[in-house]
């Protein structure tokens, strides 16, 4: 049975701005690989300034929902960031075909 009591699966509602920290910023290491293996000629700058991009705006983002929308809208993002991926990965191969 859901436990509709908790907004998180392992029952802590405790989570600050840590806990979102380091796993917005793994999925920003995660989300930067994936474009290194599409810019792997252009590896060195680009990825740096690919997972600096991507880290700042979710830590913006972060910081936008921990103080205004709530982890539930964070959640709705973080499983939308995937798909605009794969849009900006099909759009960069058509691109490049």
């Amino acid at each position: 049975m859901i436990d509709l009591a908790h907004k998180y699966i392992d029952k802590n509602d405790n989570h600050g701005f840590w806990w979102w920290t380091w796993r917005l910023l793994a999925l920003a290491v995660v989300v930067t690989a994936v474009f290194y293996g599409f810019f792997y000629l252009l590896a060195g700058a680009l990825s740096a300034l690919i997972l600096g991009v991507i880290a700042l705006a979710l830590l913006i983002l972060l910081v936008l929902g921990i103080f205004t929308i709530g982890p539930i809208v964070i959640t709705i993002f973080l499983v939308l960031l995937p798909l605009a991926i794969l849009v900006l990965i099909i759009m960069g191969l058509i691109i490049l075909l």
